[in-house]
């Protein structure tokens, strides 16, 4: 146990390390193989619009067959993720008899250990472990440390959504998500150096709302608010993003 939790300490400074969520889930799911000696690890993000969970990082499987999504409560990830509680299955064969045969071929070790990931106690994704290597079975102890580990990685995973989050409201209007008067300034100034270098020409076009203030005397701020946030819906949907 005190090896695990050296590594453990190991793998934490070079999460902190990684800037990006998807590199970090990579770096975990391959990580977590090592660690538990699991033929396949998966992390699953659940989707609050759509009350889906989508695979986001592997190691192992057979994307052809795996499945990309899975409904809230449905199989073990979408239930683990409703009820917010880890599963630890020793052996499915047993535990689920009720299982048709194709499900059940799908492992096998017969055993697997999912776990719930939560920020400020909402499920944000579960991770999945399946077939020990040397056909072992999962215990009470890789649950705990798994737990353990899910726990590091949600603080991270909601470190890197803060910091992106904070580099939005740095360079984006909150009104209506077009990008602000600082970020213009820098953009403008590469744009600049950008058609010098290249011989390129560079256009810039300026837009006013006619009768703005008056609108605004006329319908109050919060309506003119709403023309702003349409105005930056028209704009946004008719300029491409580079």
């Amino acid at each position: 146990y005190k090896r695990f939790l050296d590594l453990l300490a190991e793998a934490g400074i070079a999460m902190s390390a990684i800037l990006d969520i998807d590199k970090l889930l990579a770096f975990v799911v391959n990580k977590l193989a090592e660690l538990f000696k699991a033929s396949r690890v998966s992390f699953m993000l659940l989707d609050k619009a759509s009350q889906e969970l989508s695979l986001k990082a592997s190691r192992g499987l057979d994307l052809a067959k795996a499945e990309a999504k899975v409904k809230l409560g449905e199989a073990f990830g979408g239930w683990v993720a409703k009820q917010g509680d880890p599963l630890l299955v020793r052996d499915v064969e047993e535990e689920y008899p009720e299982l048709s045969k194709d499900r059940l071929s799908r492992y096998s070790t017969k055993s697997f250990i999912i776990v719930p990931i939560k920020i400020n106690n909402e499920v944000i994704g579960v991770l999945n472990l399946t077939d020990k290597k040397d056909h072992e079975i999962f215990t009470e102890q890789d649950l705990k440390m798994l737990t353990l580990i899910g726990r590091h990685l949600a603080l991270h995973i909601e470190n890197l959504r803060l910091s992106q989050m904070n580099k939005t409201l740095e360079t984006q209007d909150p009104l209506t998500g077009l990008f602000n008067h600082r970020y213009f300034q820098e953009q403008l100034l590469e744009e600049i150096y950008r058609a010098e270098r290249y011989k390129h020409s560079l256009s810039l076009i300026m837009l006013d709302i006619d009768n703005f203030s008056e609108y605004n005397q006329n319908y109050g701020y919060s309506s003119g608010d709403n023309v702003l946030k349409q105005i930056g819906k028209i704009l946004k949907e008719n300029t491409r993003q580079v």
